[in-house]
């Protein structure tokens, strides 16, 4: 296994924990102090830049969707190499709550590493995915906001 995929899994194991242990300083550990986050594709795009906006845009996003329905999933389906340092990771995220039929969305991720440190990390929303994804949380989760900034 690669470094930059055991790297890539430091951060998403400490992500997951924060999200149960709402210890998020590993999370902010797996990345560079001048790190860049984006959000593309989705009506909750975004640009943070440096870690701490990175981590608060976390919580503040899992606070505010994941940690208020009943179900969430983050599955890894594939991970390639793109070059030593880069890394294009195929997810499915998953949400439920009761009454409603699970939501699933297909998401990839860009990660590229400094080091040992995330440098940039982009999650990238496939338009022929949002789309029923909006509906669904017209439909089940209106009250909820998924945005990382205000």
């Amino acid at each position: 296994m690669s470094a930059s995929v055991l790297w890539f899994s430091r951060y998403f194991n400490a992500f997951e924990d924060a999200l149960t242990d709402g210890d998020w300083a590993p999370v902010a550990g797996c990345f560079a102090a001048d790190a860049v986050y984006r959000v593309v594709g989705a009506p909750f795009a975004c640009t943070l830049h440096g870690r701490d906006a990175i981590v608060a845009g976390f919580q503040r996003s899992t606070g505010n969707f994941d940690a208020r329905l009943d179900e969430r999933l983050l599955e890894i389906e594939q991970i390639t190499r793109m070059h030593r340092s880069e890394l294009w990771v195929n997810l499915i995220s998953g949400y439920g709550r009761d009454g409603a039929p699970p939501l699933r969305l297909p998401v990839a991720m860009r990660v590229r590493f400094s080091g040992r440190e995330i440098a940039e990390l982009t999650d990238h929303y496939q338009p022929e995915y949002i789309a029923g994804g909006l509906h669904w949380m017209v439909s089940h989760a209106a009250d909820l906001n998924p945005a990382y900034t205000a």
